[in-house]
C-alpha cells in the first residue's frame, strides 16, 4: 500500500490519522460513522492498538490538534487525502477550506499548490458525484410511484 511505503513510522502514520480528524472537526462534530472509519484506517495503517486506543480522545478533544510531516511529499500527500475527505460529500464548506489552508501553511505549502490540488481532487470526484445524483433522481421517481 503507498500509504504505508510513505508513512513508515508509527508516529508518522498517526499524523495522518490525526490530521484526518482535525478536518473532520472543521465542520463539526465528529459522527459515530467518522469515528468508526477513523480507527478503522489507523488499524488499515497497521497501527499499534495501544496508540489506536488514543484516538477517541483526540476526537473529542477541543485544542487544536498538532501535525507534523517529515517531509514535503508526506504533507502533500496529506493534503490530498484531506482534500479527496472533504470533497466526497460534494460539500467542501468553508471551514473545511480554511482548516486545509492553514494546514498547508503550517505545512510550508503554498496556497497554488493547494488549489492545484483542490481542482485535481474536484476532477477526480467527478464521476462519483455524477452517479450518486443519479441514484437520487432514480430514487426520487421510485419513490413518487
Amino acid at each position: 500500500m503507498y500509504y504505508e511505503q510513505l508513512f513508515q513510522t508509527t508516529e508518522a502514520k498517526m499524523n495522518f490519522v490525526k490530521g484526518l480528524i482535525r478536518i473532520s472537526k472543521a465542520d463539526g462534530e465528529i459522527s459515530p460513522e467518522e469515528q468508526t472509519f477513523f480507527i478503522d484506517a489507523a488499524r488499515g495503517l497497521g497501527i499499534p492498538e495501544n496508540d489506536i486506543a488514543i484516538l477517541p480522545a483526540v476526537m473529542t478533544q477541543t485544542e487544536e490538534i498538532p501535525l507534523s510531516f517529515a517531509s514535503r511529499q508526506e504533507a502533500l500527500c496529506f493534503l490530498r487525502e484531506a482534500l479527496q475527505l472533504c470533497m466526497v460529500d460534494n460539500d467542501y464548506s468553508e471551514s473545511e477550506q480554511k482548516e486545509i489552508m492553514k494546514l498547508a501553511k503550517e505545512f510550508g505549502v503554498e496556497s497554488e499548490r493547494v488549489h492545484a490540488l483542490e481542482k485535481w481532487v474536484q476532477e477526480i470526484l467527478e464521476p462519483f458525484h455524477v452517479i450518486v445524483r443519479n441514484a437520487n433522481r432514480a430514487q426520487a421517481r421510485w419513490e413518487t410511484r
